[in-house]
């Protein structure tokens, strides 16, 4: 949903800088986005590709406001999608300050789990070994999200760490 909105974005940016349209048409920029879009897509009804944008675009806040890792951390199920699609834009923008703000840690998880997760959905083969798969458990405490989750063969941590 997130791609879909900004690739929304997208057409909407480059028929604003190619089209000079006039809003006294009755027609403006983004809903001729929004058609082109829309024809392209075959099998749905205007209503759901409606919502399917409006759907895409607090997704889309959600990915710029923490990165793609974010959806990583979400919890898998119906909830976290209601949460996000059917909260009033002003309380899911109170939310991700509140997260960004309250739990400083998932923002960092999130910043730095993004290339794993993208190479994970992705189905590509993962980056390396990460640091995390080949610490004892008891030494967890000594490291941060963005150490655990770096390559383990990254020699400049390794000396850090010696």
């Amino acid at each position: 949903m997130s791609t879909l909105y900004a690739e929304y974005e997208r057409l909407e940016c480059l028929l604003r800088s190619r089209i000079n349209l006039k809003s006294i048409q009755g027609r403006g920029v983004a809903i001729v986005a929004r058609e082109q879009l829309f024809a392209e897509i075959s099998g749905v009804t205007l209503r759901t590709w409606n919502r399917w944008l409006e759907y895409g675009k607090r997704w889309f806040m959600l990915r710029e406001r923490f990165g793609v890792g974010i959806f990583a951390l979400l919890l898998r199920g119906g909830v976290p999608n209601l949460f996000v699609e059917r909260r009033p834009i002003a309380r899911l923008q109170d939310w991700m300050n509140m997260v960004a703000i309250c739990n400083s840690d998932a923002a960092e998880i999130a910043k730095v789990i993004g290339p794993i997760f993208t190479s994970c959905m992705r189905a590509e083969s993962p980056l390396t070994q990460l640091l995390l798969e080949s610490i004892n458990e008891s030494d967890l405490v000594n490291w941060t999200f963005a150490d655990l989750l770096a390559s383990s063969q990254d020699t400049q941590r390794d000396f850090e760490a010696v």
